[in-house]
């Protein structure tokens, strides 16, 4: 899948790249599910429910982990108390993304 599959859902920009993202907490693995594209949005599944917290702290951690990058570079910036989000990744490419999400062959 090239690049246009995600025209909306990555986002380059200065210093990084932007991400919307659909999550589904209490699932029973953390993964990347792929892109959604009636959502416009990648899917990532966590098993931490969305408790004080948790399920983003298990995104913010599972995205750090794929990427290779500190868990301080991946930041909400939308959507903290709601399903939707939209992060910033500090320090990456949009094909960083592509290839440490391993975006390449899902969607």
């Amino acid at each position: 899948m090239g690049k246009k599959a995600y025209r909306g859902v990555l986002h380059s920009s200065k210093g990084g790249v932007y991400v919307s993202i659909h999550l589904i907490p209490g699932s029973s693995r953390d993964e990347i599910k792929g892109v959604n594209p009636w959502r416009n949005c990648l899917e990532v599944a966590v098993t931490e429910e969305p408790v004080d917290g948790a399920a983003n702290a298990a995104l913010v951690y599972l995205i750090s982990k794929l990427l290779e990058v500190s868990s301080g570079k991946v930041n909400i910036v939308k959507g903290k108390t709601v399903r939707k989000k939209r992060l910033f990744i500090k320090g990456v490419s949009h094909s960083d993304v592509l290839r440490g999400l391993n975006l390449e062959d899902k969607g």
